[in-house]
Parts: C-alpha cells; structure tokens; sequence
C-alpha cells in the first residue's frame, strides 16, 4: 500500500480527488435520475423536482441555498448548483 501525504488541500478539494479516483478505478455510472434531467432548469422545474413551492426557492435564493440566474426576466437554475446545495457543497 502507498503512503500518501496530504498538505494544505481543503476538504472539498480533498473529497473531489477521493470522488474522481473512486470514478476512475470503478465501473460507477451517474444515477440514470440524474443524467435526464436537462443542465438548466426554469424555476417551475425546480419547484416541482424538489417538491417545493416558488416562494421556498426566492427564500433559498435570499439565504444562497440555492443560485438563481436571470436572463430578462426568466429565472433558470444550473443542474450542479442544484446537487451541490443538496450534497452540501459550495452554495451551502
């Protein structure tokens, strides 16, 4: 077994790094859920996935659980936000 020495990384870096070498040396595929559903999602999508109502969402948006985007006047969010905040990543 290798001896492995971990200096100055930050726990996500450091969780990222065990996630691709778990990826890599195994047959893992992403849940087929995950891969169906689009990279952008309007904010009804959202609400009806997570089974929230449009105000929980303006409230996560207020409290950054969740990063909403605009383009005019739409409101989109971005797949990776949405399971990073579930996964207690970066937004959280």
């Amino acid at each position: 077994m290798r001896k492995v020495e971990i200096e100055q990384v930050s726990i996500r870096e450091l969780i990222e790094k065990f996630e691709e070498i778990i990826i890599k040396n195994t047959n893992f595929q992403k849940p087929e859920f995950e891969s169906n559903i689009p990279d952008i999602l309007t904010r009804n999508q959202v609400a009806e996935m997570l089974q929230v109502s449009k105000v929980t969402l303006n409230n996560w948006a207020k409290n950054k659980v969740l990063i909403p985007y605009s383009i005019g006047t739409r409101v989109y969010y971005r797949k990776e936000d949405i399971f990073n905040s579930m996964k207690g990543g970066k937004n959280v």
